[in-house]
């Protein structure tokens, strides 16, 4: 089941570009969801030989009716082939140069095109890619022992390709992608950050961010770091008198006793809190150990200094 649109020269057409649908996958290892389309290029040789100099796609819906939406970000065609290093031009019937586009998705994006699976009609859900690209014709090559090939080149005007429409199959999303894509984990909290204007300042949500961006870079002693600043923060900003726990400072702001079972709840996470942070980002950033604890360390810091800033916000 392999789709398939046309490259158009004004109204002669010069190539195709194919996807296989059941050969779409999900980057687990990139910074965020990713879909990799596997695309075939082929470019037809006539009187001049043509190359693909850049390609551009977007990922939108097809939705029966309403408003389509983009999905992600734009994709880019940057792979090589053939003579030249280049995506050229190749009689017809020799086949397409495989590459791949890599469409990064939002969290927003996952949840619409999770939504357009499940509701759609068919066994299939209908998505688009849309292209923007640019080919040159080569006007000769000019040869240099010293300096290597150059090609005198020609870009085309007009060049344009069909939209492409993909059917995505129902089942293969859902067991070939969406866990894949992340659809496999329960979203068991959201957190909310203290506001700006707030007792715990303006300062608060770029240091949590600081932590998120090394979390999703791999980098878990970072990550762990800077969720020690973000403790180390709200704690400058409570305003905590000598050897003062945060726990005691908040029994104190309510005017409650320290031994109140939340308020010793609150002092036993913040303590683990403070002793996972102050340590953990010294050791390796590699390994199973240290990618889970720094996860728990992100989780735990966003949960309690949303915790902690519900009970000093103003009544």
């Amino acid at each position: 089941m392999i789709h398939e649109s046309s490259i158009v020269l004004q109204t002669t057409r010069v190539g195709m570009l194919r996807v296989d649908p059941l050969q779409i996958r999900a980057d687990k290892e990139a910074s965020r969801p990713t879909l990799v389309f596997p695309l075939g290029i082929e470019l037809f040789k006539g009187e001049s030989n043509l190359f693909l100099d850049r390609l551009e796609a977007v990922l939108t819906t097809r939705p029966a009716s309403g408003p389509r939406r983009r999905l992600g970000l734009a994709g880019n065609v940057s792979g090589t082939g053939g003579q030249h290093e280049l995506i050229d031009s190749q009689p017809q019937g020799a086949g397409a140069i495989h590459t791949q586009l890599r469409i990064e998705l939002f969290d927003e994006d996952l949840r619409l095109l999770d939504e357009l699976v499940q509701g759609a009609a068919g066994t299939v859900a209908e998505l688009s890619l849309v292209f923007e690209l640019r080919v040159c014709m080569i006007r000769d090559v000019l040869l240099d022992s010293a300096r290597g090939t150059a090609l005198d080149v020609l870009p085309l005007a007009r060049v344009t390709a069909e939209e492409l429409q993909v059917q995505l199959p129902r089942e293969y999303w859902a067991r070939e992608l969406a866990p894949a894509l992340g659809h496999d984990r329960y979203p068991l909290i959201a957190v909310e950050m203290p506001a700006l204007e707030g007792p715990l300042g303006d300062g608060l949500v770029p240091l949590f961010d600081a932590a998120s961006r090394a979390y999703d870079a791999g980098e878990w002693r970072e990550s762990i770091q800077k969720c020690r600043d973000v403790r180390n923060y709200v704690e400058t900003h409570l305003a905590l008198q000598e050897s003062e726990h945060v726990a005691a400072a908040i029994a104190r702001h309510l005017s409650v006793d320290e031994n109140d079972p939340r308020i010793r709840f609150l002092d036993a996470t913040w303590q683990a809190l403070a002793a996972l942070t102050s340590k953990a980002h010294h050791l390796d950033s590699v390994g199973r150990l240290q990618a889970a604890t720094a996860h728990a360390a992100l989780l735990v810091t966003a949960t309690m200094v949303q915790h902690v800033g519900e009970l000093v916000a103003p009544p």
